[in-house]
């Protein structure tokens, strides 16, 4: 039987891979080009 901790742990991996395996998605955080370029290539 799974405890509650690790199903919690199994939903953020599963959860964490869907986002990894996403397209490259650029995003504007700021009005600053270069603040935003660095940004999104972390």
């Amino acid at each position: 039987m799974i405890n509650s901790k690790e199903k919690i742990v199994n939903i953020l991996i599963e959860k964490g891979n869907k986002l990894f395996k996403q397209p490259y998605k650029y995003i504007e955080f700021s009005k600053n080009k270069e603040s935003n370029k660095l940004l999104n290539n972390l």
